[in-house]
Formats: structure tokens, C-alpha cells, sequence
């Protein structure tokens, strides 16, 4: 099962660009929200930044992620929660991003909401169905989420998620303008 899954997803990716059958990988994390207690001491001449570490939680939130790995376009929205709905949501957003697609590939990992019946939850049957067929619903194997091309840039985002995102709106902010580079 794990080859199979693995070749399935490697072949997606030898494809050629086709704008009418676009490939996309797709992931979501968690985030946490916290900030200083303490203001950090800025460097000064023969000092580095001091900064405590004790901090204060803001709460949580998810981030969704696109991209489209053969001309470096992403998406990225923040939710406050990980459901179904905002599943739907995003997945919605992902297929107006190519109104001419015949059929969009989507590689993710098999989470509990990456499968069509989280639309037939959130939508009325007919729309469920039309947004379920605009997907080539392609699944890297349990443990290799590493294939997922998407979730490589997500790791670059972690090493920088020890700042201090003290709020939704500034990590809204962050991540759009990362969005919209070209490379990460």
C-alpha cells in the first residue's frame, strides 16, 4: 500500500504543467499565539537583545496552505479552528483560483476532514458533489507526509513560528506576504 500510494504521488508530480489539470498539495498545522510578558531589551552597542522567556498565551489557530508546486503560486488562510467547514472553505477557494480546470489534483495526507465528505457536511448535496468532482483527490501514505511538497515550506515556517505571534491578525499579515513571494 505505501509504494502504491508513494509511485501514485511521484507520478503527479513528473507530469507536465497543463493549466487544465493543475496540481496542487495542500497541508494544514496548528498555531499558537503567544507574546512577551516582559518588553525585550533592545541590542545596543556590546550587547545582544535580551529578551525573557517567559510569554503569555494568545490562543490558537489554523493555518491552511496551497500550492501549486510547477509555478510556485500559494494560498494561505488562517482560521481559529480546524473543522470540516473550513475545510470546505478553503477547498472552495482553491477551485475559483482555476475556473478553467477540468479537473484540479490535490495531494494532501489523509486527515480525518481532507476527504469529499467533509462538503456533503457543510453544503447541500448538488454543490457537495460539483466541488467533490473538480478534485483528483491523490493521498501520500501514512508517515510520508514528507512527499507532500507543501509541507516543506511549511517546515522553513516553523523554524520562524518561535517568534512571537501575539495576535491572528499579525500572523494573517506575516503569511499573506509570504504568499505572494515567488520562493520561500
Amino acid at each position: 500500500m505505501f509504494l502504491a500510494q508513494m509511485e501514485r504521488v511521484l507520478c503527479r508530480y513528473s507530469l507536465p504543467y497543463n493549466p487544465k489539470h493543475p496540481v496542487i498539495c495542500f497541508d494544514e498545522r496548528p498555531c499558537f499565539l503567544f507574546g512577551d510578558v516582559l518588553q525585550p531589551i533592545a541590542m545596543s552597542l556590546g550587547q545582544s537583545k535580551r529578551q525573557d522567556y517567559e510569554y503569555e498565551k494568545h490562543g490558537s489557530c489554523c493555518v491552511l496552505l496551497a500550492f501549486e508546486p510547477l509555478t510556485g503560486r500559494r494560498w494561505v488562510k488562517v482560521y481559529t479552528q480546524r473543522t470540516a467547514k473550513e475545510y470546505t472553505d478553503f477547498m472552495r477557494f482553491v477551485a475559483q483560483q482555476f475556473p478553467e480546470a477540468e479537473e484540479i489534483t490535490l495531494i494532501q495526507d489523509n486527515l480525518n476532514t481532507h476527504h469529499p465528505s467533509s462538503f456533503y457536511t457543510q453544503l447541500d448535496p448538488a454543490q457537495a458533489l460539483t466541488l467533490a468532482q473538480r478534485f483528483d483527490w491523490v493521498y501520500t501514505p501514512k508517515h510520508a507526509s514528507w512527499l507532500n511538497m507543501r509541507a516543506g515550506p511549511m517546515g522553513c515556517r516553523s523554524a520562524q513560528d518561535r517568534l512571537n505571534w501575539s495576535s491572528r491578525l499579525w500572523l494573517v499579515s506575516v503569511l499573506t506576504a509570504v504568499s505572494l513571494r515567488k520562493t520561500y
